[in-house]
Formats: structure tokens, sequence, C-alpha cells
């Protein structure tokens, strides 16, 4: 009798041991393993002085630098102007607008590295020891500046020496590789009207119709 009840005791045990995963074990599993997956973008959330960045690249999203801007509307391409599948001069080429072929610009974006600054003295509302950054042409002589998470306007032409410039780029949790000077600069995705087919640009200059005051009657909106 005792042989037999010791003989279900360990049966019982043996089956409490072998019991399948929980839902919430496999849930745990499948976290862990998705936490473990290699990220391709590395995003560094802007801070109080650095500004935002990816892949150590500051973006400025729906953008058309230089005085008057670009609406994005159809464009008139004035010579050969080759289509990239992406953001960078070195990716392949996916068509060539011949001239006189037209495009819908569909939106671009400034890629670049901000130059970090260090205010000397008081000057167009900055104060001196403020750290300043860079981050492109506004038109009109003025630059936009990064500081301390606002963006604001600096007449370049006024108060020289007011700002000493440095090559600094904002310090990263974990810096990421220099990033290729083919992906930066001013990037505009485009949309060929014969068919359909997109790519980016990179400053673009081979086209008319860009601007409100640009190109001829022959010129779409």
């Amino acid at each position: 009798m005792n042989k037999h009840i010791a003989a279900v005791a360990l049966l019982a045990l043996i089956a409490g041991c072998t019991q399948p995963q929980s839902a919430g074990q496999h849930t745990a599993t499948a976290s862990t393993a998705a936490s473990q997956t290699t990220q391709t973008t590395q995003v560094v959330q802007a801070s109080n002085e650095a500004p935002p960045m990816e892949n150590g690249v500051y973006i400025d999203h729906e953008i058309c630098p230089g005085e008057g801007g670009c609406p994005w509307v159809h464009w008139r391409a004035n010579k050969p102007i080759e289509l990239h599948a992406r953001e960078d001069s070195d990716s392949p080429i996916v068509a060539t607008l011949q001239s006189g072929e037209w495009a819908l610009a569909l939106g671009g974006e400034v890629r670049l590295i901000p130059e970090r600054g260090l205010v000397q003295q008081d000057a167009q509302g900055l104060k001196a020891g403020d750290v300043v950054y860079k981050l492109g042409d506004a038109g009109e002589g003025f630059v936009d500046l990064w500081r301390r998470g606002q963006i604001v306007d600096w007449q370049a032409s006024e108060d020289e020496g007011a700002i000493a410039w440095s090559s600094e780029a904002p310090a990263a949790p974990t810096a990421p590789a220099a990033p290729a000077a083919s992906t930066l600069g001013w990037w505009v995705h485009v949309k060929r009207e014969a068919d359909g087919l997109e790519g980016w640009i990179s400053d673009p200059d081979g086209f008319e119709c860009m601007g409100p005051l640009a190109g001829d009657e022959g010129c779409r909106g």
C-alpha cells in the first residue's frame, strides 16, 4: 500500500514539472526576443541644448530653403536630371528626367550636421554663454539657430563675431558612424508625370516653375 502511494506521488510531481508554459510566459518570451531586434535608425531626442538627430544628421522636413520658397507643385526639367532611389547620391538611379519633362514635387527635406556655436556677447536676444546650433538658411540673410529647445532667427550679417563656431556635433549616448556626405544637403521627393515613377533629387537646380515668381506662362500650379 505504501509503495502504491509513493508511486502516485512521484507521477504527480513529474506532471507538475512538465506542464506547458502559460500564455503570460509565452508573451514574456516574445517580448524578450523583440527587444533584441537591432534598430537601424538611431534617433537622439532633442535636449535643452542639442537639436534632435537621426543617425548623426539633423533633418528639416517639408522645407524649401532660400528666399521666397518653392511650393510643392509641378516642376519642368530644363536639363537631364537623375532620380535616386533614396536620399543618397550613391543610391541606385531609378530614372532620368529629360529636358521638358514634368514632375510633381511631393516634398523635401534638408539634411545637415548642425554647427555648434558659443555666444560671446549679448546680441539679438542671445546671451553670452548660450550654446546654439546652426540649422540652415532661413532666407533674406537670416539663419535658423537651435537654442535650448527652440528655433530662433539670427541675422548673420549683423553682430559678426558674436558667436564662435566650431564643427563639434551634438553628443549622442552612443555615437553613430559619421554620416556619408552623399546623404547631406537639400533633397526633394518627386514623381515623374509621364509614368508616376518616384525618386529623390539632390539640390535641384535644373527645374523651371519652382516658385510663384518663376517660369513662364506655361507653368502650372
